[in-house]
């Protein structure tokens, strides 16, 4: 009887061990390439605080647990929903929910066996108010590739485009990403991104932050950054956490 109660408890151990590191899409502005693992579910959430001025217009957000569910449909292809809940002052304050983010990523690649981990995001995001206008509904497409430069070193990046349905423009998106690790649970990330369009000047932006990893499942994270270009004055700071439900 004590054996197969030791051998029912290792099962139910084995079972619960993570099949992949935990990789998460924030607190940077880079979308990883790598999808969770199949029938996990990871819930990435924080806050966030920004404030930017442009043409003499001073305007702050607050993001309050603002929330991206990620679920492993396959080894290779997850499901995504996103939603927050967002402060917005300007002229007025607004209260509201922010737009919904409903979408799919595929890994085609990963580094283990190619070169590069090469992905694929296409969302779609939807505004809550007007009640889930159509016409208002934004596309987007996202390729996400990143390398390991070393132990400790890895470089990711992001390009894609959102169609603005507001200006009818494609808004063109770039992200680059240097992460390093300091030890085994500490990392540390430092970034460029923007985007660019016909008629509007080119927005360039710097970040950086931290990641605690508290278990293979459990992370913490901190970051903040400004603008460089486009903007008057632009900056923000986050805080959050990610967590992985394994065989959910």
């Amino acid at each position: 009887m004590q054996v197969k109660s030791l051998l029912i408890l290792s099962f139910f151990l084995v079972s619960k061990i993570s099949p992949q590191e935990l990789i998460t899409d924030r607190p940077d502005q880079t979308e990883s390439a790598v999808t969770v693992p199949f029938h996990s579910l990871q819930i990435e959430t924080g806050f966030a605080y920004e404030s930017f001025e442009e043409n003499n217009l001073s305007v702050e957000n607050y993001s309050i647990a603002g929330t991206l569910f990620r679920y492993g449909l396959d080894e290779n292809v997850e499901s995504r929903f996103g939603i927050g809940y967002l402060i917005h002052k300007a002229e007025e304050t607004t209260v509201d929910f922010d737009d919904l983010l409903i979408g799919l990523k595929i890994n085609f690649f990963r580094e283990d066996t190619a070169p590069i981990d090469l992905g694929l995001l296409a969302h779609v995001i939807v505004p809550i108010f007007p009640l889930f206008s159509l016409q208002l509904v934004e596309p987007e497409l996202i390729f996400a590739a990143s390398r390991s430069l070393s132990d400790r070193f890895s470089l990711s990046a992001n390009f894609g485009g959102t169609y603005n349905r507001q200006w009818s423009e494609i808004i063109c998106i770039y992200t680059g990403a240097l992460g390093f690790s300091l030890n085994d649970e500490l990392s540390a990330f430092a970034e460029l991104y923007g985007n660019f369009s016909a008629p509007f000047s080119p927005i360039h932006n710097f970040d950086g932050g931290f990641t605690y990893l508290f278990s293979s499942d459990l992370q913490l994270d901190i970051s903040g950054g400004k603008g460089i270009t486009g903007t008057d004055s632009f900056l923000f700071i986050s805080s959050g956490i990610s967590l992985r439900i394994n065989s959910f």
